[in-house]
Formats: C-alpha cells, structure tokens, sequence
C-alpha cells in the first residue's frame, strides 16, 4: 500500500478531517491533500513523525510497503524477526538499510542472500580471499566462510548495510 493511501485511510479511521490532521500536524490542510493525493512523494522525516504521532502509529507504518520490508529512497526498513543477532538487535526492531552490495568496514551487520537462502541480517567481515558472516547465536547460526569462487558461483550478494536501528521501548 502506498504512502498516500495509508495516511488518508488512517485519518478516516481516525475520524479526521484534512484540516484537523493539519492542525494536529502543524501543517495546512493542502499538504494533507497533497500527502494523500501523492502529489508530494518526498515527506520530510520530521512531518513523516509527526502525522505517525497524530494517527497513533510508528513512522515506518505509514511506508510504501513491499512485502514484508518497506523501500524508499534508496534505503529499505526491515523488521528482525527472531533472536539470533540479540543482544544488538531484538525480535521487532525496526533496521534501516542503505542499499548497496559492499561493506565499509569489517564487523558491519548487512542485509545478505546466500545462494537461494532468505534474504538476513548477519555480520560480515572481509578476509584474505573470501569473507566470513555470522550472528550472535553462535549455536543456532555457526560463523560461515566463504570463498571468492564460493561468493561468486552461490552466490553469496550483499544487500544492505545497517545504518539505523528503530526499537519501540514499549
């Protein structure tokens, strides 16, 4: 569902008006048209937490949604699932990804697809002539190496890197 079409069916539900969200988002009732119209595409991360505030929702909630992730401007929001990479990160956090196929440095949790595997959040480290991933539960997901034959004929793809974590402290 896009954007546009979740704040409008939310303010309906909500049972706002245009001008009455506007007002509880400090913006005038042409914006809110224009944010549910899709004419603006591009909402500022300010307004875009403050129109989740006035319709009870997290700010990712009102995303474009693509399955279970959400993608815009180049960056992808997923949720983790499970415990494998607690402490760092826990069931229902929210990860921003910055969608690129390489990491910056060694240790970087990315977004990774390991031959027809789903895609998940791992650690990964570059080392002499392969790269190594792995988690925090070391029992359940065993560190991994692989070759550079191995990442290419896999193929083992990087997707994302992790560049923001959103928790719900509730």
């Amino acid at each position: 569902m896009k954007t546009s079409d979740k704040i409008r069916q939310l303010r309906i539900e909500k049972g706002l008006s245009q001008e009455a969200l506007g007002e509880l988002v400090g913006v005038k009732k042409a914006a809110i048209n224009k944010y549910e119209t899709g004419r603006v595409v591009n909402i500022k991360h300010a307004t875009l937490i403050r129109l989740a505030d006035a319709l009870g929702v997290e700010p990712v909630d009102l995303l474009e949604s693509t399955d279970s992730s959400t993608a815009v401007y180049g960056r992808k929001i997923i949720k983790m699932e499970g415990s494998s990479m607690a402490p760092a990160l826990l069931d229902g956090d929210y990860v921003v990804l910055r969608l690129q196929s390489d990491i910056n440095h060694n240790g970087q949790v990315a977004y990774v697809k390991i031959g027809d595997q789903e895609e998940s959040l791992m650690y990964v480290k570059n080392i002499d002539h392969g790269m190594m991933v792995y988690k925090n539960d070391y029992e359940a997901f065993p560190s991994r190496v692989y070759s550079e034959k191995e990442i290419k004929e896999l193929p083992v793809r990087i997707l994302g890197i992790a560049v923001k974590l959103i928790r719900t402290l509730l």
